[in-house]
């Protein structure tokens, strides 16, 4: 078996750790209990292409470890308020920044608590992200925490920000605005319009790519 993609928990998963061919899993987990078993066999942990993590209750923290996620979508859980990655086996990993290496799109919605994306520094080849009401978060990554960031240069790069009143930083210096093939950023004018700059360099490179939302 090749592919398979469903919206069950724990049982499902059982059932699919049974199962010797498949190598291409599209999920989505409503359950904190199934994310652990999930990561827990080998199997599913490098099978799992795309990972919907939905409307969790009572879970302010989620841990993730799945190597091989390309897509990665996060949805009402209000309570959440921060993200981890599950340290791995040295030899496996030997650059901790290559956690979701494979990970190229992330997509948020719906968080009342959820403080910052520091995670995210951990996706190198990361090429679209979309923060949709987030209501408290401040910044995407924390000044000292995108200083570690590994993100791979020449990659084309979307960001859309919509209902984040509080979010007045954006994770990039005059040097990755070089670097880096910023595509497009989508969002509000009142947002990108109150938006903190700590080098006007910055605003005035990104300002030919801002896109308002329609």
């Amino acid at each position: 078996m090749k592919s398979f993609s469903s919206r069950y928990d724990v049982t499902m998963l059982e059932e699919l750790e049974q199962l010797e061919h498949i190598n291409d899993i599209s999920i989505t987990l409503t359950i904190i209990l199934s994310i652990q078993r999930l990561f827990e066999p080998h199997k599913l942990r490098r099978s799992t292409t795309s990972l919907q993590l939905e409307s969790f209750k009572g879970v302010n923290q989620v841990q993730l470890l799945s190597p091989r996620v390309e897509a990665l979508i996060l949805e009402r859980c209000e309570e959440l308020e921060e993200v981890k990655i599950i340290q791995v086996v040295p030899s496996k990993f030997p650059n901790p920044q290559c956690f979701f290496n494979h990970l190229l799109s992330v997509r948020l919605n719906t968080f009342k608590k959820l403080l910052n994306l520091n995670w995210l520094i951990y996706a190198p080849k990361l090429q679209s992200l979309r923060i949709v009401q987030c209501e408290i978060i401040e910044k995407i990554i924390e000044d000292e925490k995108s200083e570690g960031s590994d993100i791979e240069s020449g990659l084309n790069v979307r960001i859309l920000v919509r209902g984040c009143p509080r979010l007045k930083r954006l994770p990039f210096d005059s040097s990755i605005c070089m670097s880096k093939k910023l595509e497009k950023i989508i969002g509000q004018q009142e947002w990108w319009d109150g938006l903190e700059w700590e080098d006007q360099t910055v605003m005035h490179n990104l300002t030919p790519i801002f896109s308002t939302l329609s």
